[in-house]
């Protein structure tokens, strides 16, 4: 995906709360901050982390790979791109 590909789509982070345990390193390895911890808790008992300006979301899915319960997804949309190989 080139910059101008990026530029046009959106991402956004989707937090499954039953399965987050509040540990944070999403929040803290977000370099746009887009997460925070909240106030909110899920049935356990933990803190969940927040979307707290979904705009400065760039789509790297650090936070979704760092997850050690794989309770982020980071879905991005935007206008669909069509790529034509050049077999010659």
């Amino acid at each position: 995906m080139d910059t101008q590909e990026k530029a046009n789509k959106s991402s956004t982070v989707v937090i499954n709360g039953d399965r987050c345990k509040g540990c944070g390193f999403c929040v803290y390895l977000c370099a746009k901050e887009v997460l925070a911890m909240s106030e909110e808790t899920n049935q356990k008992g933990y803190l969940l982390p927040a979307t707290v300006d979904e705009a400065k979301c760039s789509g790297c899915r650090l936070c979704e790979a760092i997850c050690p319960d794989f309770a982020l997804q980071v879905v991005t949309s935007g206008p669909e791109t069509t790529t034509e190989l050049d077999y010659e």
